[in-house]
């Protein structure tokens, strides 16, 4: 019986793409373009549920609430925060047969309280925990709200999805630092499901334009190495669109995250599957392929961590 490495088929919806903050490597921030519209929404569900996914990843900018027009749009639809336009866009797509997937910038304790029981999963990138290295490449972003929110959603008993950003000039000591501070949240909580090693692509919405250290392929095995070593049994997760070494690594590693179409070239006369290389690169390392819902199965069978409402949904599934 081969090794499985698993992914989630997916769709990504932005909720918004706004936010208050600076990152030089982000190419997803927009200063104004608000909430995406109701037709709009509604139009991508189609478009999830004809391609037969049963993920819908959400996303959004940081500290949405902040925002004063997302406030004033927010009011005008009956919303009194961000967090209520979440779970109702949650609300939609665990009626439509959908697992929400959720990743919405650092929350608080109580705002995951309220996003846990229409959620299977959720998640936040700590990316590095060094504020001295933060500075320069995400001045509004602190490796302690950073931890704050991550250990909050394991308070919460969200079962979640963090990992590390590589490739902005950090160093390898201190990439293995911010592994440890979440090999040591998990400890405490219990709540990581997987870690990501997640390369810096350079894309033309950063302005960041050129990758200042691509990781080589010996310090990701280092690192791979280390995490098993910190933290035996959360699942390892690479990007394979965006990690030149992600065949190489296949061997090593447990997951490929969420993989969906592209919005652009989607078609809703057609059932989703994994785009071959992906497929045929495991064969080529004696591995199998395999689907896994958003929520990993460990979290699935442990009491404690799924909202009845979630496990209807993933019951329904079959």
């Amino acid at each position: 019986m081969p090794r499985t490495v698993t992914y989630s088929p997916s769709f990504t919806v932005a909720l918004t793409p706004d936010c208050p903050w600076h990152c030089t490597y982000c190419g997803f921030r927009t200063d104004h373009q608000g909430l995406i519209a109701d037709a709009e929404f509604h139009r991508l569900l189609d478009l999830a549920q004809a391609q037969g996914v049963s993920e819908i990843q959400f996303l959004a900018g940081e500290a949405s609430d902040t925002l004063p027009h997302l406030r004033s749009e927010l009011r005008r639809r009956g919303f009194p925060d961000f967090i209520a336009y979440a779970r109702w866009a949650c609300e939609r797509a665990l009626e439509r047969g959908f697992l929400p997937h959720s990743n919405l910038g650092a929350l608080t304790r109580a705002q995951f309280d309220r996003l846990r029981p229409v959620n299977a999963a959720m998640t936040l990138m700590l990316e590095n925990g060094d504020d001295s290295f933060n500075r320069t490449v995400a001045p509004e972003k602190t490796a302690a709200g950073r931890l704050a929110a991550i250990a909050a959603a394991g308070a919460a008993r969200v079962p979640f999805t963090t990992g590390i950003l590589i490739g902005l000039g950090e160093s390898q000591e201190s990439r293995l630092r911010s592994l440890d501070a979440l090999a040591g949240l998990h400890a405490r909580h219990g709540h990581l499901q997987a870690v990501m090693l997640q390369n810096f692509a350079p894309n033309p919405g950063s302005t960041l334009r050129v990758a200042p250290h691509a990781p080589s392929l010996e310090e990701y095995e280092d690192l791979i190495a280390h995490w098993r070593r910190a933290s035996p049994g959360v699942a390892l997760q690479i990007d394979p669109n965006l990690n030149p070494h992600w065949s190489a690594l296949l061997p090593l590693i447990d997951d490929l995250g969420s993989l969906g179409e592209v919005l652009e070239c989607a078609d809703p006369t057609q059932v989703w599957t994994v785009p071959d290389p992906y497929s045929e690169a495991c064969a080529g390392h004696g591995l199998e392929l395999r689907a896994r819902l958003p929520i990993h199965a460990s979290f699935i069978n442990a009491e404690g961590w799924v909202s009845d409402r979630v496990r209807r949904a993933i019951e329904d599934r079959g």
